[in-house]
């Protein structure tokens, strides 16, 4: 099998394909897992996508110009806008309202993941893989849909010493809603740190009091993993309903707690267990309550509940599906 993965984001978003992520989102790690564990996936993307990437995959990795994101978007046939497209078995992306024009490559197939909360599907594409247990995605009624997780690297599992205070590293925005745990945190007196890209407009920064509240900026995967092992717990305050994101599978390998506001995605509630590695909370006092039980959270059971989202398993249950898709 010979796998062709496009990155189709604009030029002012690029993805990380490397293991050292300078974005903090789940749209590349699926890519990126995949090209860190086999030797048959080929990224086509950016040039800024492959800086980080390691030397042995650079091989691997094909830079996709402006001009020809636009054609494929446009509907132009794949056969003539990247060499040997006749060699690919897959076509993988997850930019769902697109579909890749396979004209002439009878024996290739297109496959989507759809990222976002509810996304609509192309009619066209008739192999959906949807990441962890319920993405709401709207796909077409004969389409096969394939059930995956996405997650990262899982150390084997050690106790850390711990410290007093909330780690929050992702995007931050309204979605996010990092801006009420600050404000949260600097009520109570709360230690919490942020570290990750600020949307545009979003005022974060007027919140942080560097005395409850501290920003980090964009920082490395190794002063992340060290904040991770260091805090004891990961809050997710989110304005919508999406999948349980990459930064609270992150958190719960190091032993965090997680305290999530309920927002009517499933994956959720069967991602954590009340009481047990983690808490659901719709208040500032709820908020407070679970804070107040940080200490009776065993780090074990955060790993070992999360550890169904490891890379590992996401890697087999991604090649398990495109096989299949293969060879249907």
């Amino acid at each position: 099998m010979k796998i062709a993965y496009f990155d189709l984001n604009e030029d002012d978003f690029c993805e990380d394909y490397s293991d050292n992520p300078n974005q903090y989102g789940g749209g590349r790690i699926v890519a990126a897992g995949l090209l860190d564990s086999v030797d048959y996936i080929d990224i086509f993307g950016d040039s800024k996508c492959f800086t980080n990437v390691k030397s042995s995959k650079k091989h691997q990795c094909f830079v996709l110009s402006s001009e020809i994101k636009n054609k494929i978007k446009a509907g132009e046939e794949i056969k003539n806008l990247i060499p040997n497209a006749e060699s690919y078995d897959i076509f993988f992306h997850h930019f769902s309202n697109i579909s890749i024009n396979l004209n002439g490559l009878p024996n290739s197939k297109q496959v989507v993941w759809p990222v976002g909360w509810k996304e609509f599907v192309s009619s066209k594409i008739k192999n959906v893989l949807l990441f962890d247990f319920n993405s709401g995605a709207k796909y077409s009624a004969d389409a096969k849909v394939y059930k995956i997780v996405i997650g990262p690297k899982f150390s084997p599992f050690q106790e850390y010493k711990k410290e007093d205070f909330i780690f929050q590293c992702s995007r931050h925005c309204e979605q996010y809603s990092s801006i009420q745990l600050a404000e949260f945190c600097n009520k109570n007196n709360i230690k919490a740190y942020f570290a990750g890209p600020i949307d545009k407009g979003y005022k974060l920064l007027e919140e942080i009091d560097n005395k409850n509240t501290f920003y980090l900026g964009v920082i490395s995967q190794d002063l992340k993993r060290e904040l991770f092992k260091k805090s004891k717990a990961n809050v997710q305050i989110q304005t919508y309903p999406i999948s349980v994101t990459l930064t609270a599978k992150e958190a719960a390998s190091y032993g965090n707690m997680i305290m999530m506001q309920p927002n009517g995605n499933d994956d959720w509630i069967s991602f954590i267990k009340e009481g047990k590695n983690g808490f659901f909370i719709k208040s500032e006092k709820e908020f407070l309550d679970a804070w107040s039980k940080r200490d009776t959270i065993k780090q074990l059971d955060c790993y070992s509940l999360g550890k169904e989202h490891s890379e590992e398993n996401m890697n087999r249950l991604v090649l398990e599906a495109l096989n299949k898709i293969k060879s249907e």
